[in-house]
């Protein structure tokens, strides 16, 4: 069993706080740029969520509250009836709780691959590979080129 490392264990710590990963990484010192990535990468890991496990539980008997009370909590406050005087962002608020805890905010991102079919005639596909060729010099000269 491997074992967490400084950094992972403040993440876990951060994490319990409002249960954000992009902003327990950035209060456990990752880059601003790459929090998103490094937070969605910690949850991934095995042993930083049994860290997570284990303080959550901690917290739940600290508090001798069970989650089942806080999720009863967050869906009497989401689903009031119009007249128990809920405000609208406290009604808000809750069902954006209860949609983390559910995990039905992550974000998505779909990626389309085209197969690689360059034209069939000579002449055109001479035109292509000069196109293809020149995008490449263009994203060398600008740092951004293919390492082979």
């Amino acid at each position: 069993m491997t074992r967490l490392n400084n950094k992972q264990k403040a993440f876990c710590r951060e994490y319990i706080k409002d249960w954000n990963a992009t902003k327990a990484a950035k209060r456990t010192g990752y880059s601003p740029k790459t929090a998103y990535s490094q937070g969605q990468r910690l949850l991934k890991n095995v042993e930083v969520r049994a860290e997570i496990d284990r303080l959550s539980a901690d917290i739940t008997v600290e508090n001798k509250v069970e989650v089942k009370e806080i999720i009863s909590g967050l869906k009497a406050i989401a689903f009031a009836s119009d007249d128990a005087r809920v405000n609208n962002s406290d009604r808000l608020r809750a069902l954006e709780l209860l949609g983390k805890y559910k995990n039905i905010f992550t974000e998505r991102k779909e990626h389309v691959v085209r197969p690689f079919e360059p034209p069939q005639e000579p002449e055109e596909r001479k035109k292509w590979l000069q196109g293809q060729l020149a995008l490449l010099e263009s994203a060398e000269s600008a740092g951004n080129g293919l390492v082979l």
